[in-house]
C-alpha cells in the first residue's frame, strides 16, 4: 500500500521536498532508504547540487567523502584599516577619510571598520598616529652624504611636504595643535633626540640649542607649508643655502651672546 505523505508536508530537515519519501518518527523526519543506502546518498547528492555557490565554490562540498570545505573568511584587522586610511589620506586628503570610504578601500562592509574604530574621530586618530610615525621615519632617516645632520633633517622635512602634500596638511594643518602656543609645541620631550646632537655639534648649552632649533624650525616649516599648499617645485640647492645661512647665523648670534 502506498504510504501517505508525512505530516511535515513532505519537507525534510534538509529543506528539500522529499515527495513523501520520508516518514515521521519520534525523532523527526527520517529517510525510508534504510534498506538502500545508495539511493539515500543519491538524493543527498541531488540536494547538494542545488546549493547556491559563492565565487564558484560551494559552501558545502565533498560531504560524501567526509570533508566539509568552506570558503575562507577574510579577516579585517585594525592594522589593515589604518593602512587603508593612510592610503586614502595620502591620495585624496583628510576630507575623504571616513568609515564608508575605508570600507570601500578594503572591499568590505562598514561593520568591520566600526568594530575596530568605534567613531570617525577614533579612525582619524589612529591614522594620524600612523602618519606621524611615517613622517618621523622619513625626516630622521640619515643622509650618508650630509655634512650637517641638522640641515639634512630640515631638507627632508621640506621634501616630505613636497612628496606627501596631503599627509603634511593632515599632520600640521588639521587643527591638531589648537589652543597650544608655539613654544609649547616645540618644548616636547621628544625633541631630546634632536637637541642633544645639536649641543654636541655646536658646543651650545641645552637652552641655546633649543632656541637655535626653534629658529631653524620656523624657517623649515614655513618653506614646507608653502610647498604643501601650492604648486611649488622642490629646489634642493636653494633650500640648502637658505637653511645653511639660517643655521650658522643663529649659532653665531647665540655664541656672541656668551
Amino acid at each position: 500500500m502506498k504510504q501517505k505523505p508525512p505530516p511535515c508536508g513532505g519537507f525534510c530537515v534538509l529543506k528539500r521536498r522529499c515527495g513523501g519519501a520520508y516518514a515521521l518518527s519520534p525523532s523527526g523526519c527520517r529517510p525510508q532508504y534504510a534498506d538502500n543506502p545508495n539511493t539515500f546518498f543519491t538524493e543527498i547528492k541531488k540536494f547538494l547540487s542545488n546549493i547556491c555557490c559563492y565565487n564558484n565554490n560551494c559552501y558545502i562540498t565533498n560531504v560524501i567523502k567526509g570533508e566539509i570545505a568552506m570558503p575562507p573568511k577574510a579577516k579585517i584587522t585594525k592594522e589593515m584599516i589604518i593602512e587603508a586610511g593612510l592610503r586614502i589620506v595620502r591620495t585624496e586628503g583628510e576630507g575623504s577619510l571616513n568609515v564608508r570610504r575605508a570600507a570601500a578601500e578594503l572591499g568590505c562592509s562598514t561593520q568591520p571598520v566600526m568594530y575596530c574604530c568605534k567613531t570617525v574621530d577614533e579612525l582619524k586618530a589612529d591614522v594620524y598616529a600612523a602618519a606621524d610615525k611615517l613622517h618621523t621615519e622619513f625626516i630622521m632617516t640619515p643622509d650618508v652624504n650630509a655634512d650637517n645632520p641638522m640641515l639634512s633633517i630640515g631638507l627632508r622635512y621640506i621634501r616630505f611636504a613636497y612628496e606627501e602634500k596631503h599627509l603634511f596638511r593632515f599632520l600640521f594643518q588639521s587643527g591638531k595643535f589648537s589652543s597650544k602656543s608655539f613654544r609649547e609645541i616645540l618644548e616636547s620631550d621628544e625633541l631630546g633626540v634632536v637637541i642633544q646632537p645639536l649641543c654636541e655639534a655646536t658646543g651650545l648649552g641645552s637652552a641655546q640649542a633649543r632656541e637655535a632649533f626653534e629658529t631653524l624650525f620656523v624657517c623649515v616649516h614655513g618653506a614646507a607649508s608653502m610647498i604643501a599648499n601650492n604648486d611649488i617645485d622642490y629646489d634642493e640647492a636653494y633650500y640648502v643655502r637658505l637653511l645653511t645661512i639660517t643655521f650658522f647665523g643663529i649659532i653665531g648670534a647665540l655664541k656672541g651672546e656668551e
